[in-house]
């Protein structure tokens, strides 16, 4: 697990300095607001992808193994059908939102092979990590996202989630009980 937490750091760094170089535009400046600047057929397929990555996030709050790897299982398959031509031509963003991509599946498989719960919440922060930075990349054209944390979440090192809905509500992945748990970042996107 300490190597895939090495690489996925290095794949973060790798992925955050280009979004630092473009911080003006990629925040919108004062208004706070995020651009999505692919089109609506990308934005539709993430939109799916996202929803079953909460759908595994619901998995998981209750409990349901079985249930969590069927999720799993659909969203490996909906994350190779993104229309990555979509994305253009710009070779550097494509190049970064297909590593992203490929990073998120190996996780996904780890998710899978992981045979007792807590491995699998290990896997879902992995998961959720990826996520955020590839909606950092690509945003999701008018939509609001919250990333929430759970400091006692997998043995008291913390887990993060993304949600679409009031964070003060949401079910957490990580305990079948209402957890401690704040949004730690809002995303805008227009």
């Amino acid at each position: 697990m300490f190597i895939r937490l090495t690489l996925t750091g290095i794949l973060s760094a790798a992925l955050l300095l280009p979004a630092c170089h473009r911080a003006d535009s990629a925040t919108g400046g004062a208004s706070g607001l995020r651009h999505a600047p692919y089109p609506a057929v990308w934005y539709d397929s993430l939109s799916r992808a996202l929803d079953t990555y909460m759908a595994l996030g619901g998995a998981l709050h209750r409990e349901d193994t079985v249930l969590a790897n069927a999720q799993a299982s659909l969203l490996q398959g909906q994350l190779d059908r993104l229309p990555q031509s979509a994305l253009g031509t710009n070779e550097d963003s494509v190049e970064l939102v297909e590593t992203t991509l490929g990073s998120m599946h190996a996780e996904l498989d780890g998710l899978l092979g992981e045979t007792d719960l807590a491995g699998k919440r290990d896997e879902y922060h992995m998961v959720s990590d990826i996520w955020y930075d590839l909606l950092l990349l690509t945003g999701l054209k008018g939509s609001i996202l919250y990333r929430v944390h759970d400091a006692s979440a997998r043995n008291n090192r913390g887990g993060n989630w993304l949600l679409t809905s009031n964070p003060a509500t949401a079910d957490n992945p990580y305990n079948a009980q209402a957890g401690q748990h704040t949004a730690t970042d809002t995303l805008r996107f227009q």
